[in-house]
């Protein structure tokens, strides 16, 4: 009677976990839904804003990614100005007088090297960025400078989304080395969260909604694993088990929500951002990808930028 029991509740319990995984995985339909993207209303007027503002910036390009034990390639010295000068793509099969790009919110952030002169809703366009300083770094061989050329930037924003990103795309004709840490030639991008002051209190009260919710979910999976664990009873452990994890499919749908909105903004506040122009709020904190030039090779997540004041 036992084996006939402990059978019947791995049903029930399968079937229920089966019921739960489907609310939260989030997995997408066979056929993806095109629909047609919209921008932020004010993203001419922000980019526009923007004319004049120096970016002081590090990079930090490790010999491996996420290991602090790799060989760094620290690139100090960096110095941008932008301005607003639209920047026209080159005839297709020619070399462009500057890197034309874009950034999919759906792709995580990774940038898209556009060459289509056709307006996008969610892109501000492609625009001029003089650099006023190129960045050095010390090796074995003493001081080295990393040149780079043909610098342009851009402001993306989907309509719905509580940020953006400003992306800067450079060209580095020669690879700069320091051990084992690589920062290849190519095409070099460099992007950064950006949002406004109201996007930022939204963000900070879904953060307080989703961890309240997070810590009661867990104080009620305690209670309900405890009580588990005192009853003898097998349909009654279920019961308690079911509860246990009940709530978890609303938790991940929270937290689904919570990063798609402003999955890359800094979630410590203020302290790691810098206001600029029409009161947006630019993180301090960005990534480095690069991609070969003239090839159709993905984009490689190569390190971290930062912002220095």
């Amino acid at each position: 009677m036992l084996g006939i029991n402990t059978k019947i509740i791995s049903i029930i319990l399968t079937s229920f976990l089966i019921t739960k995984c489907e609310g939260f995985l989030g997995l997408p339909p066979l056929v993806p839904v095109k629909t047609q993207e919209r921008g932020n209303p004010f993203l001419s007027k922000y980019a526009k804003a923007q004319d004049g503002i120096i970016l002081n910036l590090l990079l930090d390009i490790p010999e491996t990614i996420n290991d602090w034990r790799s060989s760094r390639l620290i690139v100090d010295g960096l110095k941008f100005e932008l301005n607003t000068q639209s920047v026209v793509p080159a005839p297709s099969g020619e070399i462009p007088t500057n890197i034309s790009l874009e950034t999919v919110a759906s792709s995580g952030g990774v940038p898209v090297v556009e060459s289509n002169p056709n307006p996008n809703p969610t892109s501000s366009g492609a625009l001029g960025m003089e650099v006023l300083s190129n960045g050095r770094f010390v090796s074995l061989k003493g001081q080295q400078t990393v040149e780079f050329t043909k610098a342009c930037w851009e402001m993306t924003w989907e309509e719905d989304n509580l940020s953006g990103e400003l992306v800067c795309g450079l060209s580095l004709q020669q690879s700069a080395r320091r051990n084992d840490a690589v920062l290849p030639a190519g095409h070099v991008y460099l992007t950064f969260p950006i949002a406004n002051k109201q996007s930022l209190t939204v963000f900070q009260d879904q953060r307080d909604e989703y961890n309240n919710a997070l810590n009661q979910y867990y104080r009620t999976q305690s209670e309900e694993l405890e009580k588990m664990k005192k009853t003898k009873n097998p349909f009654t452990k279920l019961v308690y088990f079911a509860k246990s994890i009940g709530n978890y499919d609303i938790i991940m749908k929270m937290k689904s929500e919570f990063h798609k909105n402003i999955s890359t903004m800094e979630a410590s506040g203020c302290s790691t951002l810098l206001e600029i122009g029409e009161e947006l709020l630019l993180s301090t904190k960005g990534k480095v990808w690069t991609k070969s030039s003239g090839t159709d090779k993905e984009f490689t997540l190569v390190g971290e930028v930062s912002l220095k004041y």
